[in-house]
């Protein structure tokens, strides 16, 4: 290794632990834009809502617990549409133990999706519990 990587090494650990420990504005931006976040506090209830947002091509549903112990939890989506009857939605139930979770949610369960709202329901671990929604 030359002089010059070893004498780099040193500062690219402390900006690879920095870029681990704090989130990044430019990589949340990626997602789409914010409509909901939710700071579940340690042990408390992990319950997030959304409604009535203007039904977009796509949710992306994310959770991040910063020690990695092993989250559950149910997540729904429903939209309305523009015909009397039309309605659908999506939902499921994850167990997470990575630290970070992203589903990606795209209303095509009808054909003229208007408005939707969700939920994400379960509990906090031991620490606390980030929840976003975006749309885009």
């Amino acid at each position: 290794m030359s002089p010059t990587r070893q004498r780099l090494l040193p500062f690219l650990a402390i900006l690879a632990t920095a870029s681990v420990l704090s989130p990044a504005p430019a990589a949340a931006e990626t997602y789409g834009r914010l409509i909901v976040r939710h700071n579940a506090t340690p042990s408390g209830a992990l319950d997030t809502n959304f409604g009535q947002v203007h039904a977009p091509q796509a949710f992306l549903l994310v959770v991040t617990e910063p020690k990695g112990e092993t989250l559950s939890f149910s997540w729904s989506v429903r939209c309305v549409g523009s015909a009397p009857k039309e309605s659908g939605g999506a939902s499921g139930r994850a167990i997470v133990s990575s630290g970070h979770w992203v589903k990606r949610i795209r209303p095509i369960w009808i054909q003229h999706p208007v408005s939707c709202s969700g939920k994400i329901v379960g509990s906090a671990a031991a620490s606390p519990v980030l929840v976003r929604v975006f749309v885009d």
